[in-house]
């Protein structure tokens, strides 16, 4: 029986490496009849620590077959960078020309609403505030915290005044 420390050290990946192996499906399942805990300390026994081994040595041989992988294609003709640029550079093209489309189609549109409506409609300028205002409803910020208590003040002081000249009375 072996600790995780143990295994890690033989297999030369950190402890975090081999716990993460040990929680994951399916080598969760495979290995949970092979661990017990002895004074908070994980034994693994060598059957297990058999399966830990085929863990790793699947994952180095499968990253080993992705390099040769990524090799063989940028060698063969595959997806290399200068085609991602091209391909990207085509979508670039296409997109410009369904800007340049779209930009069109806004401005005939446009021109079809001014031609709708009445000739001095267009002309009008609005030069100053009074005249925004004629056109477009400019709604009042709504009253702040302190302008409600002015208000408030400046609705009761007359009263109280009235109450006190009375009183002196």
């Amino acid at each position: 029986m072996k600790t995780i420390t143990q295994i890690a050290a033989e297999l030369g990946v950190s402890r975090q490496a081999v716990h993460k192996k040990i929680k994951r499906q399916p080598w969760f399942n495979m290995l949970s009849t092979h661990i017990s805990t002895v004074d908070n300390k994980r034994f693994i026994t060598n059957e297990g620590v058999d399966i830990i081994r085929q863990a790793f040595k699947g994952d180095l041989s499968n990253r080993q077959q992705a390099s040769s992988v990524d090799d063989t294609s940028t060698s063969t003709g595959g997806t290399t960078l200068l085609d991602i640029v091209k391909e990207q550079q085509r979508t670039i093209q296409e997109l410009t020309a369904t800007n340049r489309e779209l930009t069109a189609a806004l401005e005939n549109a446009t021109a079809s609403l001014k031609a709708a409506l009445p000739a001095g409609a267009t002309q009008k300028q609005l030069t100053d505030d009074q005249d925004a205002k004629d056109y477009f409803i400019i709604p009042e910020p709504p009253p702040t915290y302190i302008d409600r208590l002015v208000t408030a003040f400046r609705l009761i002081l007359p009263y109280r005044y009235k109450q006190r000249k009375n009183a002196c009375k």
